[in-house]
C-alpha cells in the first residue's frame, strides 16, 4: 500500500472514531437528561458502549453508519464459548415461555464454535444520520434497552448459574442430540 493510501485510510479511521466519540457523548447526555443510569461513562471511540450485566454477559449499545442496536452480549471467554451459546439458547427458551411476541422481534445471533454470541434489536438511525436526529435515535435506543433489560433481568441469575457440566439429564432434540440450554430435571 502506498503512503498516500495509508494516510487516507488513517484519516478515514480517525474521522470514524471521532464520529463514534461524538455519537456516544450525546448518547450519554441524552441518557442523563432522561434519568437513565449508564454508570460513570466517558465517550468512547469504539463502535459500542457496554455495561456489565452478569459474569460473562454485557448490555451493549452499538452504532453503525445507518443503524444502531441494543443487545445482551454473551462472552464467557475463549475456553467457554459453548457456555455463551448455552446461555443464549436457555434465555430464548425462558423468554418464549414469557413473551413469545417479543422474542420474535429480536435477532438471535448464535455462532456455534465461536467465543461470543448475542441477542439484539436493530433500530434505524446511525452515526451518519444528521446530528439533529441523534437525540431521537438515542431515545429509541434507551427505550429498547429498557425493554430488553426488563424482559431478561429476571433470568440473569439462572443464566449465570448455568454450567456445561456433563449430565445424563440434558435436554435432547428429536434426533437424540444434546440441546444447548443447561440441565433439566431428571424424569
Amino acid at each position: 500500500m502506498t503512503q498516500g493510501k495509508e494516510a487516507a485510510q488513517k484519516r478515514r479511521k480517525d474521522a470514524r472514531k471521532q464520529d463514534y466519540a461524538n455519537f456516544w457523548a450525546t448518547m450519554i447526555e441524552t441518557a442523563q437528561a432522561q434519568g437513565h443510569d449508564l454508570g460513570q461513562r466517558n465517550p468512547t471511540t469504539q463502535q459500542w458502549l457496554d455495561q456489565p450485566a452478569a459474569s460473562g454477559m454485557d448490555w451493549r449499545y452499538s452504532v453503525r453508519k445507518k443503524d444502531c442496536q441494543v443487545a445482551l452480549y454473551f462472552d464467557a471467554g475463549s475456553q467457554l464459548g459453548d457456555l455463551s451459546l448455552a446461555r443464549m439458547h436457555r434465555l430464548r427458551q425462558l423468554l418464549v415461555e414469557a413473551d413469545k411476541a417479543y422474542v420474535a422481534e429480536l435477532d438471535w445471533q448464535d455462532a456455534p464454535g465461536k467465543q461470543t454470541c448475542f441477542v439484539r434489536q436493530v433500530l434505524s438511525g446511525g452515526y451518519l444520520s444528521p446530528q439533529g436526529e441523534w437525540p431521537i435515535i438515542h431515545g429509541r435506543m434507551l427505550q429498547a434497552m429498557d425493554r430488553l433489560q426488563r424482559a431478561m433481568a429476571p433470568h440473569m441469575a439462572a443464566l449465570s448459574a448455568l454450567s456445561l457440566s456433563p449430565s445424563p439429564f440434558r435436554e435432547r432434540g428429536p434426533g437424540g442430540e444434546v440441546l444447548p440450554g443447561g440441565e433439566v430435571s431428571p424424569p
